[in-house]
C-alpha cells in the first residue's frame, strides 16, 4: 500500500514539473513610432519551439499595410535588452518579415542563394504565405487592435518562423549559423505592441513507471474495496491572462494529487 501512495506522489511531481516547464515570461511594450525605431527584447531560438503572443495596435492615421508588426531573426554576441536591435554587439541579420507578408533576407544568411531578398524567386524559396481577402479590412482590424502570434524553432540548420496577424500568415524557413546563438525580436512601423508574452516549452521527459516490481511471493494484501472517486470539482473557471496559465495548471495538479494521497492514506489506516 505504501508503494501505491509513493506512486501517486511521483505522478503528482511529474504533473507539477510539466506545468512549470511551460512558464510564461512578459516583455516590455514596444512603441514602434517609425521603421526600425524600437524592438522587443531578444528571445533565443532553439530546437524547442518558442511561442510569442502579443497585441498590436496600428496608429489611427496610418494608411499603409506595412504599418503593422514585424520580426527580425538574427544572431549576436549578447542578449539584446531593448532599443534598436542592430546596435547589439556582434549583430548578424538573417531575415526580416513584416505582418503584411513581405520580407527580405539579411547578409548574415550562410546560403548565398537567399541573400538579397526582395525578389519573387528568393521569397518563393523560403516563405509560404496566406493573404487576407481584403487588405483594407485587415488594416482597419490592426488599427482596432489585433491579437498576434509568432512561433520559432531551429530545425537542423534552418530556423522556422510562423507569424500570424489576423488573416495574414507567413511561414519562413531560413538558413542560420547554428554555431552562434539565434534570436528573434519584434518590431513594427507606426504601431504599438503590448501584452508581449513568451512561452518556451521544455522537452518532455518520459514519466517513470508507477508499477511496483513484481515478486515471486504471493500477495499478503487483503482484497481491496473500490476507492471512492477522487475527481476534484470542475476547474472550468473564467479565462485568465496568458501569464497565469502555468500557475493555474500547477495549482490544479497539486490539488488533484493531494486529494488522491489523502484518500489512499485513509484506506491504509482503516
Amino acid at each position: 500500500m505504501k508503494k501505491r501512495i509513493l506512486a501517486v506522489a511521483l505522478a503528482a511531481t511529474m504533473a507539477l514539473t510539466s506545468a512549470i516547464s511551460a512558464m510564461a515570461a512578459s516583455l516590455a511594450d514596444v512603441a514602434a513610432t517609425g521603421f526600425w525605431a524600437a524592438h522587443s527584447e531578444g528571445v533565443e531560438v532553439t530546437e524547442e519551439e518558442v511561442t510569442i503572443t502579443f497585441k498590436s495596435t496600428t496608429d489611427a492615421a496610418a494608411t499603409d499595410n506595412w504599418n503593422a508588426p514585424m520580426y527580425v531573426l538574427y544572431s549576436a554576441d549578447e542578449a539584446f535588452a531593448g532599443g534598436v536591435v542592430s546596435e547589439t554587439a556582434g549583430y548578424v541579420e538573417y531575415f526580416v518579415m513584416r505582418a503584411d507578408i513581405y520580407g527580405w533576407a539579411g547578409a548574415g544568411i550562410p546560403n548565398a542563394d537567399y541573400v538579397g531578398g526582395n525578389t519573387a524567386t528568393t521569397m518563393a524559396e523560403c516563405v509560404t504565405t496566406t493573404a487576407p481577402a481584403d487588405w483594407a479590412a485587415w488594416l482597419a482590424a490592426n488599427q482596432a487592435g489585433i491579437d498576434c502570434t509568432v512561433t520559432a524553432k531551429l530545425d537542423g540548420s534552418n530556423a522556422v518562423v510562423t507569424m500570424t496577424v489576423g488573416e495574414a500568415v507567413s511561414t519562413a524557413t531560413i538558413p542560420v549559423d547554428t554555431t552562434k546563438t539565434v534570436y528573434i525580436t519584434l518590431s513594427g512601423e507606426k504601431c504599438t505592441l503590448t501584452d508581449i508574452t513568451v512561452v518556451e516549452d521544455a522537452p518532455e521527459a518520459d514519466a517513470p513507471s508507477t508499477d511496483a516490481p513484481s515478486t515471486d511471493a504471493p500477495s499478503t494484501d487483503a482484497p481491496e474495496a473500490d476507492a471512492p472517486a477522487t475527481d476534484a470539482p470542475s476547474t472550468d473557471a473564467p479565462a485568465t491572462s496568458t501569464g497565469d496559465v502555468a500557475t493555474a495548471a500547477m495549482i490544479v495538479a497539486m490539488v488533484g494529487a493531494a486529494a488522491a494521497v489523502v484518500v489512499l492514506k485513509k484506506r491504509v489506516t482503516e
